[in-house]
């Protein structure tokens, strides 16, 4: 090979001003991973999203979380969950997707997302349709990010 091919591959392969790298920085790939928690907050109603691992640990959050302690809501999604699963055991039903909890001053709705659970959370269960509808549309993203990550 000689200095012209040389230099003439090496330039294909670094990004000029006007072109930019395909391969993502670690900033670039958590606001990715950010930005697709705070599509959750367009949501009307939607207070705050987390991901839990399995085992309780918030492994992200967005939204107004100022009033939570996230290791309480972490380690209260998993025991519901852990509850909820060996009930479905019990009855011989299918793995849960969806667990909803309504009061009248909250919802909290936890959907699964590979190995991990997307929480969201509203004031009331005034918008839980649009909530639910929207959640199915946005979820793809989370379930591919989280399908085969080991988190616990």
């Amino acid at each position: 090979i000689d200095d012209r091919t040389s230099d003439q591959q090496i330039s294909r392969d670094i990004p000029t001003n006007n072109q930019t790298s395909s391969l993502p920085s670690t900033e670039e790939e958590e606001r990715t991973s950010a930005g697709v928690l705070e599509e959750f907050l367009e949501i009307p109603g939607t207070e705050a999203v987390l991901v839990v691992a399995e085992g309780g640990l918030v492994v992200e959050s967005a939204g107004s979380l100022a009033s939570m302690d996230l290791e309480v809501i972490g380690a209260s999604v998993a025991m519901v969950l852990n509850g909820a699963e060996k009930m479905c055991t019990e009855l011989a039903l299918q793995e849960i997707l969806t667990l909803t909890l309504e009061s009248d001053d909250a919802l909290i709705m936890c959907t699964a997302i590979g190995r991990a659970v997307l929480v969201i959370t509203a004031p009331n269960s005034k918008t839980i349709g649009m909530i639910r509808n929207r959640t199915q549309k946005k979820i793809g993203d989370l379930v591919k990010r989280y399908a085969q990550q080991t988190l616990f």
